[in-house]
């Protein structure tokens, strides 16, 4: 079963070698509110990472760089995780750039992107009140 962890660096880019990193678990993802853009990296079975108590998150002194661990952009898109591999050459930071003017998504709190026609019904609902509901079942 493949391993993953993820990076949340806006400064993070494929030539980077994983251990400049803090590598989160995706339970870790949960407590980071405040992320929405991700890179999403394969952990193979000979690396070897350990796990930081205090800071509740992974190092490794392995020296690869991120572009030969199968890297993933990832995205908190409605609620979930979403695939975006069309960003992987561009650095993490800038990813919000290129999803507002290519792809026309805004950015929400607790739900993440939105495509347009997702973020007027969510803005509609949130002057109308009532949102929890409508979070829960996701916006269409």
């Amino acid at each position: 079963m493949k391993k993953y962890r993820y990076i949340s660096c806006g400064a993070a880019c494929l030539d980077d070698t994983v251990d400049m990193f803090r590598l989160i678990s995706s339970a870790g993802l949960r407590w980071l509110s405040h992320t929405f853009e991700v890179l999403r990296i394969e952990i193979p079975d000979d690396m070897e990472i350990e796990f930081d108590k205090t800071g509740g998150y992974w190092t490794t002194e392995d020296h690869r760089t991120l572009r030969e661990l199968n890297p993933m952009p990832m995205i908190y898109c409605n609620g979930r995780m979403k695939a975006m591999p069309k960003l992987l050459e561009i650095r993490v930071g800038e990813w919000y750039k290129e999803l507002i003017t290519k792809y026309h998504m805004q950015c929400f709190p607790k739900v993440g992107y939105l495509n347009r026609k997702q973020a007027k019904a969510y803005t509609k609902r949130l002057q109308q009140g009532g949102l929890n509901e409508y979070l829960e079942k996701g916006i269409q």
